[in-house]
């Protein structure tokens, strides 16, 4: 029976100044992303969710009215994670952690910190 892995991870604002987009001459916007990262396998140990074989891809899009799509490479996700003022590490994100196993689903939100790459693993401390 193949198991299919996927995170969703709400949050981090983007400048859609630096993006070339017009928005006005006085103020700069900010879009709210959800990223998606997917794996072939997880693992609970010690309050550490691991992702194996993560996708080396992550997909982020928003809703309206910007609705912009695209990817950025996993391994961006741990230095950005502390960046800006509400910061990830700041105000940690919630997760819809959903497994696919044959042909049922099952979802769990769950409070993730302290993320961490090594090679195709992406590991999580988890506070839930």
């Amino acid at each position: 029976m193949k198991t299919s892995i996927s995170a969703w991870v709400p949050g981090v604002f983007w400048d859609r100044a630096s993006t070339g987009s017009e928005i006005s001459n006085t103020s700069t916007q900010k879009a709210q992303f959800l990223f998606v990262q997917n794996a072939k396998e997880l693992t609970f140990h010690k309050g550490v969710m691991s992702l194996h074989g993560v996708n080396p891809v992550t997909v982020c899009f928003t809703g309206r009215p910007e609705r912009i799509a695209g990817q950025m490479p996993t391994s961006k996700i741990v230095p950005m994670w502390s960046e800006g003022t509400n910061s990830f590490t700041a105000d940690p994100p919630n997760a819809t952690l959903s497994i696919f196993t044959g042909d049922s689903v099952s979802n769990f939100v769950l409070v993730l910190r302290d993320p961490r790459v090594s090679g195709d693993d992406l590991s999580f401390s988890r506070n839930d």
